[in-house]
């Protein structure tokens, strides 16, 4: 019996000591390739096919980092594994490396992730704190809602943007109050955004903050809370968007452009193509884009497609 039990014992521990193998091996071997790719991003490395049109003179052999979004999805396909590694690098030297790192984390859903990102929110630097506030919005997470509400008293007015956009995202009812007293920060877009984060959590006072605002002075703060108030679905959007059309600041026609793109009324449709004429460049396009959006939503409901540039071609009858 007493040798049966050690044979059974030897069997566990063996059993026990080549899982504990397996997991340390798989687990250096994300951390590698996690390495890897992060100094693949960094230098610009390329792949084999890139080489091969490098040395046939085919594209431009100097190195450039990759896309931060693309070097991101590929860390975030390793998996949860991953997050060691990540965190890890979010205290790396190049500040490229830093930024992937962040962005990489918000793509996985690991609760270690978000308790990463959260630390990330707190200690790092201004880009880190905006890609860390987006992406704890995005992981509908509730642990995230505590340090996002800290984060509306950050020294960064997009630190503060991004969070209140964030606990809009999340739904959360802790958030109302401090959303409340955010309504009083001294950027306007901070402001802006915390009240329509209100309206998306259900409070009455987000809306009507909105819906006062073109009462003040202030064009910016007016344009942008009528701009909100189209996200959010409210009628009254229509006429107050309409209006910033012939104001004389340009970017005030250019967010007011953009906003009707976003109504999904199809009244825009001739308000925006009037724009296409607009003395100011970007908001031609803005107007261009707004037209496309309305078509891609089916609101333009006439025959004639809105081409690349927003205006209507002909069509042969």
């Amino acid at each position: 019996m007493a040798r049966r039990r050690r044979t059974l014992l030897i069997a566990i521990a063996l059993l026990l000591g080549i899982t504990g193998f397996t997991w340390c091996w798989h687990a250096t071997a994300v951390d590698r390739r996690v390495r890897t790719l992060l100094a693949e991003g960094l230098t610009g490395n390329p792949g084999m096919v890139d080489r091969c049109l490098v040395g046939l003179g085919l594209k431009n052999g100097h190195p450039l980092p990759r896309a931060r979004d693309e070097l991101a999805a590929d860390l975030a396909k390793l998996g949860p594994a991953a997050v060691p590694e990540l965190t890890r690098a979010l205290q790396h030297d190049e500040r490229y490396v830093r930024l992937a790192a962040v962005a990489a984390l918000g793509k996985l859903t690991d609760p270690s992730a978000v308790e990463a990102l959260i630390g990330a929110l707190r200690d790092g630097s201004v880009p880190m704190r905006n890609l860390a506030a987006t992406a704890l919005g995005e992981s509908g997470n509730a642990r995230a809602v505590d340090p996002l509400i800290a984060a509306l008293q950050d020294t960064d007015a997009g630190t503060r943007y991004m969070a209140a956009d964030a606990l809009g995202k999340l739904g959360d009812a802790r958030a109302i109050e401090p959303l409340i007293a955010a309504l009083q920060d001294r950027n306007v877009s901070t402001r802006v955004r915390s009240a329509e984060a209100l309206a998306k959590l259900g409070d009455p006072r987000g809306i009507e903050f909105l819906a006062a605002t073109p009462s003040d002075g202030n064009i910016d703060t007016r344009v942008r809370a009528a701009a909100a108030m189209g996200r959010l679905g409210d009628d009254r959007a229509f006429e107050l968007l309409t209006g910033f059309l012939q104001a004389d600041e340009d970017f005030v026609r250019d967010i007011a452009a953009r906003g009707l793109g976003r109504l999904r009324d199809p009244r825009a449709l001739e308000p925006l193509k009037a724009l296409l004429d607009d003395e100011c460049g970007p908001v031609r396009d803005a107007a261009a884009a707004a037209l496309r959006q309305l078509r891609r939503q089916g609101r333009i409901r006439d025959r004639r497609a809105v081409n690349a540039h927003g205006r209507e071609p002909r069509v042969s009858e």
